[in-house]
């Protein structure tokens, strides 16, 4: 499961908003929100993009138990 409350502490860090990073997906800023308040999950080529866009390890953005599943 996307560990959501690190995904805020990462955009805070970067001083960046979730509207940004909906742009750099290019999907709707309600779709991070989504992901946000745990609503959705995304799918493994969005967490994958998402690490790359904030420059963090994915798994540093899963909960252990999914992101062993993940990299399954």
């Amino acid at each position: 499961m996307l560990n959501r409350l690190r995904l805020k502490e990462v955009l805070q860090e970067q001083g960046r908003q979730h509207q940004w990073l909906a742009s750099q997906l290019d999907v709707a800023p309600e779709t991070i929100g989504r992901y946000l308040t745990g609503a959705n999950t995304p799918p493994k080529a969005t967490a994958i993009a998402l690490s790359k866009i904030l420059d963090v390890p994915v798994s540093e953005l899963w909960t252990p138990d999914e992101a062993q599943k993940k990299s399954a």
